[in-house]
């Protein structure tokens, strides 16, 4: 993801670890000069941020066990970016979020909130269906509402989680997203969130691309066999050019 993607800015969610010399050198070496780090308590949660100062102007103001809030600013102009980790439990959820309902009534620039919200908004985030689901989605959209947030759209997999069990997927659901209060929907029109594909864990990361002169996804051209090639006369030396 480094190497193809380069965000300016990325967070690592439940970490699980505190920090280490050799995560941090490795990090350098993809440009990441700077960082911060919410440690985790024991083997649960944890969040560590890095950014590129070259591009990435940015000032941690406040964070917690589950957030980092930040001011960035990457040429245009101030706007806020809360990266979050919230904690499955009930008591850690009503924490978050009487505090991000507090924060909301004070802020009138542009907001931006991406990571794991461990909830989802409706019973087609998750699969299989579960009839369950629907008070679960319900207290969120009802929190978004009073917090001033709009879900952003996405686009790649439908999916951000999943549940492994004996090596096969027994659940997958939507945990992860950005949301946008209504300056930053209107600051950054172009923006494109992406849930790209799960390596070895069982959260997908997603991509929140603001730039909208460009994509960070690069788009390749599926190219497939054509029957009607093995009619052409050139073929076999064509073929035998591209394949060796």
């Amino acid at each position: 993801m480094l190497r193809v993607q380069k965000p300016d800015i990325i967070c690592f969610l439940e970490t699980k670890a505190d920090s280490s010399s050799r995560a941090m050198q490795f990090m350098l070496h993809f440009g990441y000069d700077k960082q911060f780090q919410v440690p985790s308590s024991g083997f649960a949660g944890g969040l560590w941020l890095f950014w590129k100062s070259s591009i990435a102007n940015l000032h941690v103001f406040s964070f917690s066990s589950q957030t980092i809030h930040c001011i960035v600013n990457n040429g245009s102009g101030d706007w806020l970016l809360s990266l979050v980790y919230v904690r499955p439990q009930s008591n850690y959820k009503e924490a978050f979020w009487t505090d991000m309902e507090s924060r909301s009534a004070s802020i009138s620039s542009s907001w931006v909130v991406m990571g794991d919200l461990n909830d989802v908004l409706s019973s087609n985030e998750v699969f299989p269906h579960r009839s369950s689901i629907f008070h679960r989605a319900q207290h969120l959209n009802e929190i978004l509402d009073r917090c001033n947030l709009i879900s952003e759209e996405t686009l790649g997999c439908k999916y951000t989680w999943c549940h492994i069990q004996q090596g096969r997927v027994t659940l997958r659901e939507r945990l992860n997203r950005a949301l946008f209060n209504v300056q930053a929907k209107a600051k950054f029109q172009g923006a494109k969130l992406f849930n790209l594909p799960r390596t070895s864990s069982d959260h997908h990361p997603i991509l929140l691309n603001l730039d909208t002169a460009a994509s960070l996804v690069p788009q390749h051209k599926l190219r497939r066999f054509e029957a009607v090639w093995l009619t052409r006369e050139e073929f076999p030396t064509v073929f035998s050019r591209a394949w060796t």
